[in-house]
């Protein structure tokens, strides 16, 4: 599981237009990507296993396969925060993003 903060966006103003559109009223591409500054939670580690960080893992799995973890919001400032839950269906597979949820925090 993945954490990202990124700054509240400022409102555009009128000159600016919404945000996506090209002033002519067209939308227009623009890419999106995930903020560079990011924690990442890992699964909690049988003692006396622990990552490279010398950490256990904080991310509680169950035998039939839901989990939980504990969201901290470190920042001392209004920000969104990008949680994105990242799976694989066996050790070595390619991990995907199976869900994504933005949490304003004042």
């Amino acid at each position: 599981m993945k954490s990202s903060y990124t700054n509240v966006p400022a409102a555009a103003t009128r000159r600016q237009g919404r945000p996506g559109w090209a002033q002519n009223g067209s939308q227009r591409c623009s890419s999106y990507s995930l903020p560079a500054e990011s924690k990442i939670l890992l699964p909690k580690l049988p003692p006396p296993y622990m990552y490279a960080d010398r950490k256990p893992g904080v991310i509680e799995m169950s035998a039939y396969g839901s989990f939980a973890a504990p969201l901290t919001f470190a920042k001392d400032k209004p920000g969104i925060y990008t949680i994105v839950c990242w799976v694989k269906k066996a050790p070595g597979e390619k991990s995907f993003p199976a869900t994504e949820v933005c949490v304003r925090v004042e």
